[in-house]
Formats: C-alpha cells, structure tokens, sequence
C-alpha cells in the first residue's frame, strides 16, 4: 500500500507499507515512484520520510528517485539522572 499525506499547503509525504510476501520484489519502489508522479502532476511537492536506522526504508526511497535531503537526529541529556546497573 502506498499513500501520501497533505504535511503542509505545499509538501505531501509519500508512505509505503508492503506485506511481508510482497517485498524484494521491486514493488514498493515502483509504487513511491508513481505516486511521486503524480503527486507533481497535481502540482505538489512530493517527500519521502524515514527513519535513519530504517535502512529497507531507505533504499525503497533511493530506487524510487529519492535521494537524502536533511537529516534529524535526536539527543538525550541524563545529567542528573542515577543509572541502573546493568549486571
């Protein structure tokens, strides 16, 4: 299943989930790419949104025409918090 969602008046977010059977098939490449198609065919900005550890993700993305554009990345501060042991 591919669909894309309206993020902002401009930039729709492509998405792609694949049964277990169906994927490393091509499929979900093509999928992305042709909802990519026509989503600039109505005038839209298309993005592609995954994770940075979700590598199948990534690559799907990369087949489909996509390429990285920004990275977020997250950090958490534990100054002041104890530590359990881990043994």
């Amino acid at each position: 299943m591919a669909g894309a969602s309206i993020d902002c008046a401009r930039m729709w977010q492509v998405g792609i989930d694949m049964l277990p059977d169906c994927r490393n098939h091509g499929l979900a490449a093509y999928l992305v790419n042709r909802l990519t198609l026509e989503i600039l065919r109505r005038g839209f900005v298309p993005y592609y949104g995954t994770s940075i550890a979700n590598i199948p993700s990534q690559r799907t993305a990369h087949r489909a025409g996509y390429y990285p554009a920004w990275v977020c990345s997250y950090k958490g501060s534990f100054e002041g918090y104890e530590l359990l042991p881990t043994c």
